[in-house]
C-alpha cells in the first residue's frame, strides 16, 4: 500500500530481467505515488510480467512504462477505481 511516504510501490529499473510479479494486491490508497505516479513502473526491462493482482486505488496510472521497449506481459489481472 502507498502511505505516507508517497513512493511507488514497485519500480523496476532497466537492469531488472524477467521480472514476475504474480498473485498480489497492490493498493494505491488514492495517492499519485513519486516519481512516476504509478503502482507499477518499469524501464526497459527484458520481461516482464503481471499475473492475477488486484491494482486498485491508484491516484495515476497502474502500470507505467518510463522508455525501453522490454516485452510485458499483463494477464488476467484486476484493476479497480483507477484515476
Amino acid at each position: 500500500m502507498v502511505g505516507a511516504n508517497n513512493l511507488m510501490p514497485i519500480v523496476l529499473s532497466d537492469q531488472a530481467s524477467h521480472a514476475s510479479i504474480l498473485n498480489c494486491t497492490i493498493d494505491g490508497a488514492g495517492h499519485d505515488p513519486n516519481p512516476y505516479g504509478a503502482l507499477v513502473a518499469f524501464s526497459g526491462t527484458n520481461g516482464f510480467t503481471i499475473k492475477n493482482c488486484w491494482l486498485k486505488n491508484s491516484g495515476g496510472d497502474n502500470i507505467q512504462t518510463v522508455g525501453g521497449s522490454g516485452l510485458l506481459t499483463i494477464e488476467q489481472n484486476l484493476f479497480q477505481n483507477a484515476a
